[in-house]
């Protein structure tokens, strides 16, 4: 497992599950720049299937379509795939087959200015971000 902090990601389709686990889409990106430093092009990951857990999952029903979040804790599992009977999933060449589970324990909001493509965490903290770093 790997645990984060300090990501951004654009949720897609929140739902809560009928056995009442609170799941979205993500959407990430980060910037590829040049020598110079100039951006020239965006490197985008699509997160399917996220579960929201601990205090995310109190602030889950704020969530819409394309709200943008600072994850400020998170974790990446590889889990084995099991059929519903509990037995290995395996590929075309009986290989067992591994999926990625990814969890948010902690969010903000992220609030958009005027369009500008800059955005701010809300609430503010005593230490304001540098804007320019943000990946949207």
């Amino acid at each position: 497992m790997i645990s984060f902090n300090n990501s951004y990601a654009t949720v897609f389709n929140p739902k809560t599950t009928e056995w009442g686990i609170k799941k979205a889409n993500l959407g990430t990106s980060s910037a590829n720049k040049d020598e110079n430093g100039n951006v020239v092009s965006y490197t985008q990951s699509s997160w399917p299937n996220v579960s929201f857990y601990s205090k995310a999952a109190e602030k889950f029903d704020t969530l819409t379509d394309r709200t943008r979040i600072h994850i400020t804790k998170g974790m990446i599992e590889r889990i084995k795939g099991l059929d519903k009977d509990g037995n290995e999933k395996k590929d075309e060449n009986g290989y067992p087959i591994y999926y990625l589970n990814v969890k948010v324990f902690d969010f903000e909001i992220v609030e958009s200015k005027n369009g500008d493509g800059k955005a701010k965490p809300q609430p503010k903290k005593a230490v304001e971000e540098d804007e320019d770093n943000l990946p949207f």
